[in-house]
């Protein structure tokens, strides 16, 4: 997945450099049109290598499915549901950059609408993986080694439980906030107060603040997931809005859909109420629990998001009433219209005669995303990480500034950083090395750390596996295979000896 996540990363940069040549005009429309076409071809890149991730889990489960089902195989069984989710996600995530991007560059080739269904069938698999993963912990949770150390940490069972229930709620709420963002494109609002209504019952937040008293699982993962819920719930409202206002200008055909926004309205306080109460609980947490590196100031106060959510319902109300003036003028003039047109000869009958545009009140800048640098979604990672939530560093800046002086020379859009010599900075900081759990590959021999699939089984009358199936395995996994593993023909030829 991480060849997957690098590519989501540079389709996101030069979407980025696209966005900013176009607003500039200041760049060719060949330039802007390679880009375009290096953003496709990484989004593809992406998709596929998500899908290939996908499938060599597939294949791992399938080779390691246990006989006995102990506590330390339920583990085993949830790092794999785990990752299947992760991988279903990232599936749709890049699934759904594809339909942004096709409607954005108006590329024809594909239909954004299946595109988008696609998307929320990748997303609903990664909440079915939630939901189970969750179910399998309860397993782990209740069984009777559950408070044994484990054999794949330092911690009990009981808290490889927790982190688990920990990481479904992240993966619920991340596969929702897009599934519903997926929803809202294709008109469904009944599926969107739907998902929206399940993610906030299953993901309680007294649960959330229960894990910051579990030894293994840091306050800032705690905060972390707090966070997710945050955005989540405003990326909800800021997309609903902008829907709502998309709506507020009556055409020739008809009036405002009043009962289409008064339904996208309540999607837009529920969400904000929800956004309002995860505020509270998070700034108090972070204020509580000292955790100084995550960026709260971005986090809006549910006092600022009450006081929107007052002025977006205002906004409405204003609307409405002069969408309802303005129909009324419409039906008026158009009768006088009709009067007038009857004495006049076919040819001086315009078809414009009659028809009006509302002029509905401009809206303000909303609050939603006070963090400008921060994606209201992003990629899902294969390791869990202890990281810690910090401002936005300039290394993309650095990067934009260097691409731009590299093949825009003439543009003065981005404030290139440069050295004494005068020369572009090219040199960035150093990330910091995440801290994760290991697992799978991680803790395999140093000989093995490469590899990424078990030894194909020998017994094959037991398992009733034909000579062939076993060849064509070895065939297609090639050097993923262990460096000491005996082909079949081999091993056959030495039980003959």
């Amino acid at each position: 997945m991480t060849l997957g996540n690098d590519c989501m990363e540079i389709h996101s940069f030069f979407s980025g450099q696209i966005d900013k040549y176009q607003q500039s005009g200041s760049s060719s429309s060949s330039l802007v049109d390679s880009l375009a076409k290096v953003c496709h071809s990484y989004l593809r890149l992406a998709e596929e290598t998500y899908k290939t991730a996908l499938n060599l889990v597939l294949e791992h489960e399938r080779c390691q499915a246990p006989s006995t089902m102990s506590i330390d195989t339920n583990w085993e069984k949830g790092q794999h549901l785990f990752l299947r989710g992760r991988a279903n996600y990232n599936i749709g995530y890049a699934t759904y950059e594809l339909a942004l991007f096709n409607d954005s560059q108006r590329q024809r080739k594909y239909n954004t609408k299946d595109l988008l269904v696609k998307a929320k069938r990748e997303f609903n698999n990664a909440l079915q993986r939630a939901k189970s993963l969750r179910q399998n912990a309860v397993l782990i949770y209740g069984h009777s080694d559950a408070n044994v150390m484990s054999n794949q940490s330092n911690y009990t069972w009981r808290t490889e439980a927790m982190i688990h229930t920990l990481e479904g709620m992240k993966l619920e709420v991340n596969a929702s906030g897009l599934h519903i963002a997926c929803s809202l494109k294709l008109y469904d609002t009944k599926e969107v107060m739907e998902r929206f209504s399940s993610v906030c019952g299953s993901v309680e937040l007294t649960d959330i603040l229960k894990f910051s008293s579990i030894e293994g699982i840091t306050h800032v993962e705690v905060a972390e997931l707090l966070g997710e819920v945050y955005w989540m719930a405003m990326s909800v409202a800021e997309s609903t809005t902008r829907k709502l206002e998309s709506m507020t200008t009556i055409n020739r055909q008809g009036g405002l859909d009043t009962k289409t926004g008064d339904t996208l309205l309540q999607i837009i306080r529920t969400a904000m109420k929800r956004a309002s109460s995860v505020s509270d609980q998070l700034l108090s947490f972070v204020d509580q629990h000292s955790v100084d590196d995550y960026a709260k100031e971005h986090i809006a106060t549910s006092t600022n998001i009450s006081k929107e959510d007052d002025a977006i319902c205002k906004w409405w109300g204003v609307s409405k009433a002069q969408a309802h003036k303005r129909l009324s003028d419409v039906v008026q003039v158009s009768r006088a219209a009709t009067n007038v047109v009857s004495t006049l000869p076919r040819s001086g009958i315009s078809g414009d005669v009659g028809t009006t545009t509302a002029t509905i009140p401009p809206t303000q800048r909303r609050i939603f995303n006070q963090d400008a640098s921060r994606a209201l979604n992003g990629i899902s990672n294969v390791v869990r990480t202890r990281r810690v939530k910090k401002k936005k560093s300039s290394e993309g800046q650095v990067l934009a500034d260097s691409f731009s002086a590299e093949f825009n020379p003439d543009s003065d859009i981005n404030n290139t950083t440069t050295n004494t010599s005068g020369g572009v900075l090219h040199a960035v900081e150093a990330r910091q090395k995440p801290e994760y759990r290991k697992w799978g590959n991680d803790a395999m021999e140093e000989k093995e750390r490469k590899r990424s699939c078990p030894p194909l089984p020998k017994n094959l009358l037991e398992l009733g596996v034909s000579i062939d199936v076993i060849r064509a395995l070895e065939k297609k996994l090639g050097n993923t295979l262990p460096s000491d593993y005996l082909p079949i023909d081999e091993y056959r030829r030495g039980l003959v000896n």
